[in-house]
This record gives structure tokens, sequence and C-alpha cells, in this order.
């Protein structure tokens, strides 16, 4: 489906959704946060879930959004609610120029995350879709 979107480029609303809150860096393990500043393939965690959602971020900053879209999935089969991994896996959508699947996962965070800056960030997300269609 078109959305007269040739390719959706990331403004600065976007991009801070990469940017954990600190509530978000203090709730992943110290050796996730220094696999992902290292730019670790293999993230050095033994929680099979907190893997997944590091080898997605990986994904994702190497631009394999397909492959980030699968490993916040499978978080997020195993997390329902988990905030941050809605929050990476609707800008890899974008990045694939599906906006409704990152509309939905922008959605579910507004619906049911705790934390008010990410409720913020994918509202903000939100309205700068809204305006660019």
């Amino acid at each position: 489906m078109s959305f007269g979107i040739e390719t959706i480029s990331l403004n600065p609303i976007i991009t801070s959704l990469l940017v954990p809150t600190k509530a978000e860096s203090s709730d992943r393990p110290v050796q996730e946060r220094r696999a992902q500043l290292l730019g670790v393939r293999e993230p050095l965690v033994d929680d099979p879930v907190q893997g997944c959602f590091a080898r997605g971020n990986a994904a994702l900053v190497l631009g394999d959004y397909e492959t980030a879209i699968d490993y916040y999935s499978v978080v997020i089969n195993f997390v329902a609610n988990d905030s941050l991994a809605h929050l990476r896996r609707a800008l890899a959508y974008l990045q694939l120029g599906d906006v409704n699947e990152a509309v939905a996962d922008f959605q579910q965070v507004v619906r049911h995350s705790p934390d008010a800056d990410q409720r913020a960030r994918a509202e903000l997300a939100l309205q700068e879709l809204a305006r660019s269609l």
C-alpha cells in the first residue's frame, strides 16, 4: 500500500526514539549497554529476551530493519507491553515505509506505557506522521 511517501527521512523527533530515557537506561543490564556502545552483534546477556532486544538494537543501528523488526517482535511476544521494543520496532517499520505498522506500535505505547516520556515521544511521532501524510 502506498502512502505517497517515497522514503521517510528521519527528523529529530523520530530519531529521538533511539535515545533511551534515564529510566530505560537503568532498566537494561550493564552488559547490554556495553554491547550496544561497542556495536557488538552478539549481546553479552544471558536472558534470551534481553538478547533479542539487544540484537534488535544492533540490527536497527546497522540499517537491517527487517531483522530488527523480527527481534523486537520476539521481545513483544514475550513482554507484550515492552514500550521501548514497540518504539524501536515502529522506527524500523518507518524506515521500511510501513507507516500503518509504525502507527500501530506508537499507539500501543501511548495506550500502555507507564513511562510518561515514552508516551510523549510516541505522541510526538504520531503527530509528526500525521503532518507528513
